[in-house]
């Protein structure tokens, strides 16, 4: 074999050693990629169960609320009645 063709393979495998090298480094930075997203990930799904808790939280705190309302509103109704009961008597006499 001649210099040429040892210079020749002697590039051929320092270019298959680079494209190795390179293939090696984009994996791991990957692997890197993935591991923070999977951390984000992780952050976004507490927060969204701690947010989940206190919508369950308050959805009965709101059913709580409008029962209050409803019974409210019903003695609200049963005092406007007695209170035109009390005016047609006040006015009849």
């Amino acid at each position: 074999m001649t210099a040429a063709v040892y210079t020749a393979l002697g590039g051929v495998a320092i270019a298959a050693i680079a494209l190795i090298y390179s293939a090696l480094k984009d994996m791991r930075q990957g692997a890197n990629e993935d591991g923070k997203t999977s951390a984000i990930l992780k952050s976004v799904n507490d927060k969204l169960g701690k947010l989940d808790e206190k919508m369950t939280r308050n959805d009965s705190r709101i059913e709580s609320i409008m029962e209050r309302v409803i019974a409210v509103e019903q003695s609200a109704k049963q005092a406007h009645h007695r209170i035109d009961e009390l005016r047609d008597e006040i006015h009849s006499k």
